[in-house]
């Protein structure tokens, strides 16, 4: 599992999740910068926009808690529930109705690293 995730030359497989991963990574930031812009500020592009996302957020998450189950060292390392720990704002949008983009542009702002 390990090598599935982490070495991309490992096998033909390896190169898929790797460029699946790579396409998430490219669909969920124009996502992000779209969300942004008059144009789709609409309930119907809103909608889109928070499907896209959910999905987003459980394939990274996924393949976060694979990497850390398929881990070839297994000392507990405190360092390595940052990313998760930063993905807790993302869990709550995904879990609030879609309506307040207030609440959720709060959020993002506060999530974003300086």
């Amino acid at each position: 599992m390990w090598n599935l995730l982490s070495e991309p030359e490992s096998s033909t497989a390896a190169v898929c999740v790797s460029f699946g991963i790579l396409g998430l990574i490219l669909i969920s930031s124009v996502t992000f910068c779209l969300e942004d812009m008059e144009e789709f500020d609409t309930p119907g592009a809103r909608a889109v926009f928070g499907v896209i996302e959910i999905i987003c957020i459980a394939a990274f998450s996924t393949e976060y808690v694979l990497r850390l189950i398929s881990a070839p060292r297994c000392e507990p390392c405190p360092a390595s529930l940052i990313p998760l720990s930063l993905r807790c704002p993302s869990y709550r949008l995904a879990t609030e109705p879609a309506g307040d983009a207030r609440n959720r542009d709060a959020v993002r702002f506060s999530s974003r690293p300086d």
